[in-house]
């Protein structure tokens, strides 16, 4: 009997101490805010900033939380650099950019048919396809932003997985939402 006792005040004090304590609250309140911010937009629900800096790029972007999987950080030697997370998160991030040089190259291609699907002042999402295919259309998208003065495109990583438009869009908003990291 003493034993169940025990086990059972056990278990009620870490019910209480549960009980007690705040998950939403850190020791940096002001990061909590500034991280609640970005993830108040609505497509970006499940994801968490992943500071760039350590990779040598001075901006933030949001990627899916750890329950998807952990970033996958590769600088590339073409001057890209390329952030997973699981398999429908894949985003290169290169500096400069030119929308209108990909709008021309899409409007030239030969094999694909792209239509652009959504288009900003400083985005594109589009829909690739081969006429007459029974091939499903590919989504793609493009972020030219300037960031602390320096231009960076961000764009899905092409050829490796194909993703479904829900995914293009979630890397989209997170593009879009790429910020400056301040310098310390």
């Amino acid at each position: 009997m003493k034993i169940g006792s025990i086990k059972t005040f056990v278990l009620l004090s870490f019910i209480g101490l549960a009980a007690c304590t705040n998950p939403g609250t850190s020791e940096s309140g002001d990061a909590a805010a500034e991280q609640g911010d970005e993830i108040m937009v609505p497509e970006l629900r499940g994801t968490v900033g992943l500071n760039m800096s350590e990779y040598g790029l001075p901006l933030s972007i949001m990627v899916p939380d750890t329950t998807v999987g952990f970033p996958d950080v590769a600088d590339q030697s073409y001057g890209a650099m390329e952030l997973r997370v699981g398999k429908y998160y894949q985003v290169q991030i290169l500096e400069g950019g030119d929308l209108n040089l990909l709008k021309t190259d899409l409007a030239g291609d030969l094999l694909m048919k792209s239509t652009i699907v959504e288009e900003g002042d400083n985005y594109i999402l589009y829909k690739s396809e081969i006429d007459g295919s029974f091939i499903d259309p590919e989504f793609h998208f493009c972020v030219v932003s300037n960031i602390n003065g320096i231009d960076y495109e961000i764009s899905d990583i092409k050829g490796d997985v194909t993703f479904p438009e829900s995914a293009i869009r979630l890397m989209l908003q997170a593009a879009l939402h790429a910020k400056g990291n301040n310098p310390s």
